[in-house]
């Protein structure tokens, strides 16, 4: 297990209620290397880590599918692309919803 990989794990646990909460979502990250090996996971976890703040199983998953990992060296910026992360943006009423209600 590489370093970047040890940061997404320890993120992980320190993101969970208690540590039996990310004992399931650390090993679904680390099986990942079962089917894409151990670089690829690490290199994932790279690009996870500089973008999301605690990367789960889903976005890890869709960066290696996407072949992402191949396209950052140590060091360059990072685009990635829809890698799963929902906008923290809603279905917002603006201010004229609520004076038509307020004459009906």
């Amino acid at each position: 297990m590489g370093p970047n990989t040890v940061i997404v794990i320890s993120r992980i646990f320190q993101s969970a209620g208690t540590p039996d909460q990310a004992i399931e979502p650390a090993l679904a990250v680390l099986r990942l290397s079962r089917r894409y090996g151990r670089q690829r996971l690490e290199n994932a976890c790279d690009v996870a880590r500089r973008v999301i703040n605690t990367p789960r199983y889903r976005q890890l998953k869709t960066i290696l599918d996407t072949r992402q990992d191949h396209e950052v060296a140590e060091g360059e910026n990072v685009d990635v692309r829809d890698i799963g992360i929902e906008p923290a943006a809603g279905y917002v009423r603006g201010a004229d919803y609520y004076a038509r209600e307020a004459t009906r």
